[in-house]
């Protein structure tokens, strides 16, 4: 099964380490993982179901465009790795 990563952001809300979720897209593996974890899929796609814009999909090695990363195929040895984009700081 592919093993899904989040970002440590969603520390207590993502499930730890690199677990192994069904599915033969991103979106399917994501799908299983909130099923799992009640709250988090609020964190990673809006009420339409669509990618948040501050989310970052990578599988395989490869930056997933956010129209289509929900729809990208994945293989049974996939990583799928889901960042949250940082912003503010210092002045």
């Amino acid at each position: 099964m592919p093993r899904i990563i989040f970002t440590s952001h969603l520390g207590g809300i993502a499930p730890e380490g690199e677990p192994e979720f069904p599915g033969e897209t991103v979106g399917e593996v994501l799908s299983a993982a909130f099923a799992a974890h009640p709250g988090l899929g609020h964190y990673i796609v809006d009420d339409q179901g669509c990618l948040r814009k501050h989310v970052i999909i990578f599988a395989d090695n490869r930056n997933l465009d956010r129209e289509t990363a929900l729809t990208t195929a994945v293989g049974e040895d996939s990583e799928v790795y889901v960042l949250q984009a940082l912003s503010g700081g210092r002045r």
